[in-house]
């Protein structure tokens, strides 16, 4: 590439500069009147040797033929286009000349599909290509913009990378905001915010990181992931469950062998339930950061049905003990007598083992409040 063509067109910017200065302040004049076809002949003549200059740097890059000389052209071109306030057009002759082609290349629903490697999910290994991108072939020019050009207007990680990535994306993967498999788009979620994640730390000012975050295309990507929707298919993989053990006494109440501890030290199925459900709601596989505040509500609402279904069980022994008593006020017979002491051992076993799986439902869900605060932080 020849060096001196970026010097010459970046002194010509500048006098273009000065021109447009002394233009609009004599606009009205017959002589720029008469002069205004030559004006916009230069102004076009500048910006075709712009864009071929800044193409040509591209295209070397590339190849892999970039040098010194390609860089030092890069850095005259990018500082030309924001001399005469064109950062836009530069912007989008890197995403349409340099970014597009690998991202076609990269982003299609044919990888979204290749399960060759079992080692690494698809969208991850497309993510991970993506970031490689970014971080090794489009860091030249990062470095340019936001160093060596540093307080211009550019953004080309945002408008010639982000942009062009998430177009790519939501023409040919689409597929991959479908809440309806909730384990798969639990997957992608996942991926993706680990993605974002790796392109926000590209960033290099809090600025920058604001650009992004308020970028219409940032907005509109993360819209279409559904996560209302996802919260309520697992609201009712979750619940139905629970609600359909408490719901039938006999079933959540059955201990097959009280000397032996169940599942977690916990004796009774509905507690059972209940502690798996809530531990089911922040496991790695479920839960998702942003619907933190309702996976809270929903333990919360576990924690009050458990207590609903405690009570109830509680008033129902309580009433046969009394009833018991008052049986054996009213029945002489002994064989009567160790019938009914049976069943009041019975009701106080119950109560006991109800007392401690309370108990130890309480200490649980304080150690899931301490986990779950430094999982959201």
């Amino acid at each position: 590439m020849d060096c001196s063509l970026g010097k010459q067109i970046e002194r010509v910017a500048i006098e273009f500069n000065q021109m447009q200065h002394l233009v609009g302040r004599g606009k009205d004049l017959p002589f720029m009147k008469e002069n205004e076809w030559r004006i916009t002949r230069i102004k076009n003549t500048l910006q075709n040797k712009l864009s071929k200059t800044l193409t040509d740097a591209l295209h070397e890059m590339q190849k892999g033929q970039a040098n010194s000389g390609t860089k030092q052209s890069l850095v005259q071109c990018l500082r030309t286009y924001a001399l005469i306030d064109q950062t836009q057009v530069a912007e989008w002759l890197i995403r349409e000349q340099f970014v597009r082609p690998f991202v076609y290349k990269t982003v299609t629903k044919k990888a979204l599909n290749d399960r060759q490697n079992n080692n690494i999910d698809p969208l991850t290994a497309m993510y991970n290509k993506l970031l490689s991108f970014a971080t090794t072939d489009l860091q030249p020019i990062l470095e340019i913009t936001q160093k060596t050009l540093k307080g211009t207007q550019y953004e080309v990680l945002v408008n010639s990378f982000w942009v062009e990535v998430v177009e790519r994306i939501n023409a040919e993967c689409s597929s991959i905001y479908a809440p309806g498999q909730t384990n798969t788009f639990h997957k992608n979620y996942s991926a993706t915010v680990s993605f974002i994640a790796g392109i926000e730390a590209l960033c290099p000012s809090k600025k920058a990181l604001l650009y992004l975050r308020s970028h219409q295309r940032y907005a509109e990507f993360m819209k279409r992931w559904q996560l209302p929707v996802y919260f309520q298919l697992r609201f009712r993989e979750i619940v139905n469950s629970v609600e359909d053990l408490l719901n039938n006494p006999k079933t959540s109440m059955a201990m097959e062998d009280t000397t032996k501890p169940g599942d977690k030290g916990l004796a009774l199925p509905a507690t059972r339930a209940v502690s798996n459900a809530i531990e089911q709601c922040w496991s790695d596989n479920v839960f998702l950061y942003g619907l933190s505040h309702r996976f809270w509500k929903l333990t919360l609402q576990l924690l009050r049905r458990y207590n609903l279904w405690a009570s109830n069980v509680l008033q129902h022994l309580l009433e046969n003990s009394a009833g018991t008593d008052k049986s054996n006020n009213n029945a002489g017979a002994n064989h009567k007598s160790d019938i009914s002491n049976n069943d009041e051992n019975s009701a106080i076993l119950r109560l006991v083992i109800l007392s401690y799986d309370v108990d130890a439902l309480i200490r649980e869900a304080r150690e899931f409040h301490d986990h779950t605060k430094e999982k959201q932080c």
